[in-house]
Formats: C-alpha cells, sequence, structure tokens
C-alpha cells in the first residue's frame, strides 16, 4: 500500500518493488516536488528524506523547475537543494547530468529560470546528453524568452 501512491505504472520507470523507508520517502519527494505540495516536502525532508536523491529519474528540484512548481522550487532550495545537482532525467535518450536549469529552460519555464539563477545555479555546465548549456535547451525547445535571459547571464555553449 505504501508503494502504489507514488509509482503510477511499472512502465514508467523500470523498477523493483522497495519496502526500505529511504528508498520511499525520497520518491515521495520527488512526487511531491512535481505536485507543488509544499507541506509534504517539508514533512518528508524532516523526518529524512534525501533532498538532492536522483530517483524515479530525476531529482525533487529537477522535477519541480521541469513542471514550473515554483513554491516547490522555493521550498527545496530552502531546505539545502543544490541548485548545479547533475541527475538523470526522463531516461537516457532525455537528459543525462543535466541540472534543474536544463529542465526548466528546455520546458520554457521563465519563472522557474529565473528562481533558479537567483539562488546561483550555474548556466554555463554543459549536459552529458546533448553537450549542451542551459540556453541549448531553451533554444532547442523555441523559447526565445528564456534563450535570451540565459545568453544574457553568459550561458552559451562555447564553440566545439
Amino acid at each position: 500500500a505504501q508503494r502504489a501512491y507514488y509509482r503510477p505504472h511499472s512502465g514508467f520507470p523500470d523498477w523493483q518493488p522497495s519496502d526500505d523507508p529511504g528508498e520511499i520517502r525520497d520518491e515521495a519527494l520527488a512526487w511531491a516536488a512535481r505536485n507543488d505540495r509544499v507541506a509534504a516536502l517539508e514533512l518528508l525532508a524532516g523526518r529524512g528524506a534525501v533532498i538532492d536523491a536522483d530517483v524515479y529519474r530525476g531529482t525533487a528540484l529537477g522535477w519541480a523547475a521541469a513542471c514550473n512548481r515554483l513554491d516547490a522550487i522555493t521550498c527545496l532550495l530552502r531546505l539545502g537543494a543544490d541548485p548545479d545537482r547533475r541527475a538523470s532525467f526522463g531516461g537516457p535518450d532525455h537528459g543525462r547530468a543535466a541540472t534543474a536549469l536544463h529542465l526548466a529552460a528546455g520546458a520554457g519555464q521563465l519563472e522557474a529560470v529565473k528562481l533558479l539563477l537567483a539562488a546561483g545555479a550555474d548556466p554555463t555546465i554543459v549536459d552529458a546528453r546533448h553537450e549542451h548549456t542551459p540556453h541549448g535547451w531553451a533554444v532547442h525547445g523555441g523559447h526565445d524568452a528564456v534563450a535570451e535571459l540565459l545568453r544574457e547571464r553568459g550561458g552559451l555553449n562555447a564553440p566545439p
């Protein structure tokens, strides 16, 4: 019963059932972040959830950034989330060593990008899958306002 509420189906991602309380807390934290459940984030952090855990194909901050969950982003940063934490996201063909800023930029989440930059997120980090900065992700997604902001902050890809 504990596992069923945060794992919607067996195909995303492949997983092994676990009754480990730490894994359950960490995955619940990612679920709470995706759904902007700030009270749940605070409760789970207080009970030992690892803020920067890379579970369910992404960190809690990465999921909050991709989903533009501004309250969750603010809460996670306050709880000590690393804005430059590199993590997986969405599987091997989507993102490897991507930061929350990559994910927000790729999804066109301007307000999330602003929050992350204000928290000190580094716009020059290059992901391992596409070898782009968050600016490159914004350009690829056609998110001109996000791309312009990141360009202004020095986040352009270096020439090969």
